[in-house]
């Protein structure tokens, strides 16, 4: 069956970091395409790249013919006095459907579970933005649906009726193509028919599998493997090429000089397999200040409610915080979570109720969004505001070791902050916060976008 969008040799550079080279992939009617790899490999630069919004250094495309493509990014992003049923008629007419009724836009956002299509889209949370974000791409009748993490914000029902959504794709009223990033490998179990993986690990930048996530787990395994074992059978080879080099050779003889030659090519494809086998599962250990107080209620809760947009979120909230708790906050979108932080930090006043912080308390947040970065910041700025070294529990570290602990190559120093990846702005955020000693630490779902 033709693709309906094929790839070939794509690469892309920001500034002077080289995100992929020689990307080559293709998208097939019906399936269920996942794109996964860890945080700054290029994932969400490859989605725009295949989706027309941003252009290749290198390389070329083949699409079908009137293909359409709807693209629902990471963020979401609608205009202050938007409506769900606005939201949608605006994005139609964007994308040149402005004869499309109102009646078919409100049969979307319906499938997606609004009933009141005239809210303020302020008032939504964060997972039912997301929801919106996908009704808008839905609505233009694409034949390939491109969804950039789609499970962030999501609450576990959302993410539930998501998995459903993709899984029914066929016998609901979208039946084209999915290709999706993502980070959450239940989600991607349950949903994917193939898989690719963006790594510098593979030739050609990527390596796929048809099946599931375990499917493409078991094929991963034997691929490197045998990569590993290729990179052994010619470490060997190329040790008696250095050895028959060593002894001196007849330089005007035909078959020394092709013998030299391809001694040459087994150095060079060693190290092309050193490289990819040393590309490695990488991790940091983060480690947040405390200021050691010895207080034993840091910050008290009593009979706390509050009603956003006319609705009431909760009341009769009551619980402390003492040294050494971890309190974790589930609930359905738009139950009030991230509103009860807020009032936690001070930043909204409870309709009745209170909020009793321990004197001079230190709260630290860490909010789901990335308001706080500057995009302009190069990289090394946003880590390092000034000088060349930060203060990390009273010892100074240069900036480049303090980078490597979160993750980045200082290669990337100049890079901007807007142009990192949505898990590359998160580690800046948490690279921050481990600057600040603090006596309650708040975290608002801290691991969206994270590897």
């Amino acid at each position: 069956m033709p693709a309906l969008l094929a790839a070939r040799d794509l690469e892309k550079t920001y500034a002077a970091h080289t995100l992929f080279t020689g990307v080559s992939l293709s998208i097939h009617d019906g399936e269920r395409l996942a794109l996964i790899g860890p945080n700054g490999a290029g994932k969400s630069t490859l989605l725009k790249l295949l989706a027309g919004l941003e252009t290749p250094d290198a390389g070329d495309f083949v699409r079908k013919k009137q293909l359409r493509l709807a693209y629902v990014a990471q963020d979401d992003a609608f205009s202050e006095d938007a409506t769900p049923l606005s939201a949608v008629m605006d994005r139609l007419r964007d994308e040149g459907h402005a004869d499309t009724p109102e009646h078919e836009a409100a049969s979307v956002l319906s499938q997606l579970g609004f009933v009141d299509l005239d809210q303020p889209v302020r008032a939504l949370s964060g997972g039912w933005k997301k929801r919106l974000s996908i009704a808008c791409g839905l609505a233009t009748d694409p034949d390939i649906l491109m969804l950039d993490e789609p499970t962030n914000h999501l609450d576990l029902e959302g993410v539930l009726w998501l998995e459903s959504f993709v899984q029914r794709q066929k016998q609901a009223s979208f039946r084209g193509a999915m290709v999706f990033i993502t980070h959450d490998r239940t989600f991607l179990e349950n949903t994917a028919t193939r898989v690719i993986e963006l790594s510098r690990a593979y030739p050609g930048g990527t390596f796929e599998a048809k099946g599931n996530y375990s499917e493409f787990l078991r094929r991963k395994d034997e691929f490197l493997d045998a990569q590993a074992a290729k990179q052994t059978a010619l470490a060997g080879k190329v040790r008696r090429d250095t050895a028959w080099l060593k002894q001196g050779i007849q330089g005007r003889q035909t078959r020394n000089k092709s013998q030299v030659a391809d001694a040459a090519d087994r150095r060079a494809e060693l190290k092309n397999l050193d490289d990819r086998n040393r590309a490695p599962d990488r991790t940091t250990a983060i480690d947040f200040q405390t200021t050691d107080r010895k207080t034993k209620r840091l910050l008290a809760v009593h009979n706390l409610a509050k009603s956003m947009g006319g609705r009431e979120l909760f009341r009769g909230v009551e619980f402390t915080l003492s040294p050494g708790t971890r309190l974790g906050l589930l609930g359905p979108n738009g139950s009030g979570k991230t509103t009860l932080l807020r009032l936690l930090r001070g930043d909204l006043k409870p309709d009745a109720g209170s909020v009793k912080p321990a004197a001079e308390l230190r709260v630290v947040t860490f909010t789901q969004h990335r308001d706080s970065l500057d995009p302009r910041k190069s990289l090394q700025e946003a880590l390092c505001p000034i000088g060349d070294t930060v203060d990390y529990r009273g010892k100074a570290i240069h900036v480049a070791a303090w980078a490597k602990k979160f993750l980045f190559d200082p290669s990337k120093f100049s890079t901007s902050v807007g142009d990192l990846s949505g898990g590359e702005q998160a580690r800046v955020l948490i690279a921050d916060l481990m600057l600040r000693p603090a006596d309650v630490l708040i975290l608002d779902e801290p691991t969206n976008d994270l590897d």
